[in-house]
């Protein structure tokens, strides 16, 4: 189900073949200031960033005020359904924190009952998972790693993504899984 997946994206997180290449040695904080810096020139974070065909397989835009943080999360899936995800958060020293009741989730689709199962599922997932965190590690190639954990610092299924961060939306391509219904 991608309904873990979606909750990740927001917080700039979900399964990627960068995080899994990269060994922790080779990974180097981003501070909570430098995060900042760099979404207020770049407030497009793209997961799974292919070159080829200049997409991302999600686009969070970010934007800071003072230490307050608003996303806006958009992924495709098969049969051109879009999922988007909103929340609200604090930079809490070098990582960003979203509380369940601060997230929301629509999905566009012609089914409006999937619709809704979705959502719904989706909301009792984050329910379940409680306040999710995320910290950004930058990478030696100019890439970053976002790790997203429950606030407790337990890791969450596909919390470890590759992201990129563009000034300037990318178009989504479609995420390889298909949504359960």
């Amino acid at each position: 189900m991608k309904t873990l997946t979606l909750a990740a994206l927001l917080a700039g997180t979900a399964c990627a073949a960068l995080a899994q290449d990269a060994e922790p040695s080779e990974r180097t904080l981003v501070t909570g200031e430098m995060l900042q810096e760099i979404v207020a020139e770049a407030p497009y974070e793209c997961a799974n960033y292919d070159m080829d065909s200049d997409s991302c397989e999600a686009v969070t835009q970010l934007t800071f005020d003072g230490d307050m943080v608003a996303g806006t999360a958009r992924s495709l899936f098969a049969d051109d359904v879009e999922g988007t995800v909103m929340g609200t958060g604090t930079l809490e020293g070098d990582r960003i924190c979203m509380a369940p009741d601060d997230i929301t989730m629509q999905l566009q689709s012609p089914d409006s009952t999937m619709n809704e199962m979705v959502q719904n599922q989706f909301m009792a997932a984050i329910e379940a998972l409680g306040t999710l965190c995320t910290t950004y590690y930058a990478l030696e190639d100019g890439g970053y790693v976002s790790v997203t954990t429950q606030a407790d610092g337990t890791p969450i299924p596909d919390g470890e993504e590759g992201v990129q961060f563009f000034g300037q939306e990318k178009s989504l391509r479609a995420v390889p899984e298909e949504i359960e219904t």
